[in-house]
């Protein structure tokens, strides 16, 4: 005999709840016990940084993609996994999100960013369904909540009120917009050398964790120098011309080459 389901209960049904209610809990308690024990475990920062973009948010996708989610809460688990990442690499508050998320071999750190991912990943799966489905199935489904829910999602995926339909879209809108950043409009020309980007996210044990730090910054613009850390404080003009004269970028290009930091 089939038990009933109240308001408050759920089943499980391929490890997602379901229920009259939604239950947006399970997702968190998944997240947060796997983030404290990447960051106490023995890793060195790109090892953290590669657990997390190859296995942790992928294992979050699949429940997420069929789970009653919200904007809101999708944008929540990003910030938590952007203030995660932030505490293991040392990068200031005040860097652009888009360098998160931009690609590894378009100048950023490649990490998928949910809020935009799940809805596109819900759209295109009911998209799949309601093509591959027999007639009758279609029949039911044109009489429910699923026309209603695939509009509304569809509706959802924009990057920066910029409308985009596919992943790649999505991933040249992020890199465009960080492009047009102060620390981003450096790395415009990433992707004609992407080979030499791998270092960025195969988790390389070659460098130290205090080197990778130090890489990371230098290819982000936020080495910690009288410039960076009083930038806020100084006019545009002012920091431009700053800038030009100390040359942050040479030092990227050095440490290009010899993956050493040259900030000492």
């Amino acid at each position: 005999m089939i038990p009933s389901v109240t308001v408050s209960t759920f089943y499980k049904y391929l490890v997602i709840k379901i229920g009259i209610m939604s239950n947006t809990s399970f997702t968190t308690e998944n997240l947060e016990p796997k983030l404290e024990y990447l960051t106490k475990a023995p890793l060195k920062p790109q090892q953290r940084l590669y657990s997390l973009v190859v296995h942790l948010i992928p294992s979050l996708q699949h429940s997420l993609t069929f789970m009653r989610t919200t904007k809101k809460f999708l944008k929540s688990l990003d910030l938590r996994l952007r203030a995660a990442v932030r505490g293991w690499l040392k990068i200031p508050k005040d860097v652009p999100n888009t360098f998160y998320y931009t690609k590894i071999h378009l100048g950023g750190l490649g990490i998928p960013q949910l809020e935009n991912i799940i809805p596109l990943m819900k759209t295109n799966r009911i998209g799949k369904f309601c093509d591959e489905a027999d007639d009758f199935s279609k029949e039911i489904i044109r009489q429910n909540a699923v026309p209603k829910m695939c509009k509304n999602w569809s509706n959802r995926q924009t990057v920066h009120g910029i409308t985009v339909t596919t992943k790649k879209e999505m991933e040249e809108t992020i890199a465009e917009i960080f492009y047009k950043t102060v620390d981003g409009r450096g790395l415009k020309h990433e992707s004609e050398t992407s080979a030499v980007n791998r270092w960025g996210s195969n988790g390389t044990s070659l460098l130290s964790g205090r080197d990778y730090i130090g890489a990371i910054a230098c290819r982000g613009g936020f080495v910690h120098t009288r410039l960076r850390a009083a930038r806020a404080s100084l006019g545009p003009r002012c920091f431009a011309t700053v800038a030009t004269r100390q040359k942050v970028w040479a030092i990227y290009c050095k440490l290009a080459i010899g993956h050493k930091r040259k900030d000492k």
